[in-house]
């Protein structure tokens, strides 16, 4: 590994860089967690859809560094962050894209699958918590929430109607954020 990779000790700045900075929550996440579980579902969607191995290991090394940037700016709103990083050359990008993990590639047409899975998990760890929220009386999320499932519907259904199933069971159940071996309970 190099030096400027994922394990220096600053990354753990993400623990206190809270999320969801413009919505109201009663329960603070911070970017540190919406990683940690991205990264999880990321692993789980991969494995669902029968992923070989070296996607599975690209996928979860970008679904664990997907906010790096977010080091630096903080969670922002995604039409604002996808102005920061359209800019090749700014500080935010280059600091984000050197402590990024670069171990395993995947090329082609696969990768842009490999992003679409972790794009998926991430709207689905979303929807996960805005479930949460909504279930402690929080209704201000709400709408948010079924911007978001129709977000996740439409990217998951290009990938998988079975992905679709199975994450909608998973959204519908009582509990949330369980992750056993065989998959979400």
């Amino acid at each position: 590994m190099s030096d400027s990779n994922v394990m220096q000790p600053h990354t753990r700045v993400l623990q206190h860089v809270p999320r969801w900075g413009i919505i109201r929550t009663i329960r603070q996440q911070s970017v540190a967690e919406h990683s940690y579980y991205v990264t999880l579902y990321a692993g789980w969607i991969a494995q669902f859809l029968g992923r070989d191995w070296p996607d599975v290991l690209f996928i979860l090394e970008h679904a664990l560094t997907h906010d790096f940037n977010e080091m630096v700016t903080g969670d922002i709103p995604q039409p604002y962050k996808k102005c920061i990083t359209d800019v090749k050359d700014t500080k935010i990008c280059s600091a984000s894209r050197s402590m990024m993990l670069s171990i395993h590639t995947v090329h082609g047409d696969d990768q842009e699958t490999c992003k679409k899975i972790i794009k998926v998990a991430d709207l689905f760890e979303a929807c996960m918590y805005l479930k949460d929220e909504m279930g402690m009386g929080n209704l201000t999320v709400s709408d948010l929430y079924q911007n978001m499932i129709t977000n996740l519907f439409n990217l998951t259904s290009a990938l998988s109607e079975d992905l679709w199933v199975e994450l909608q069971s998973h959204l519908e159940a009582k509990r949330t954020r369980t992750l056993t071996q065989f998959g979400l309970k």
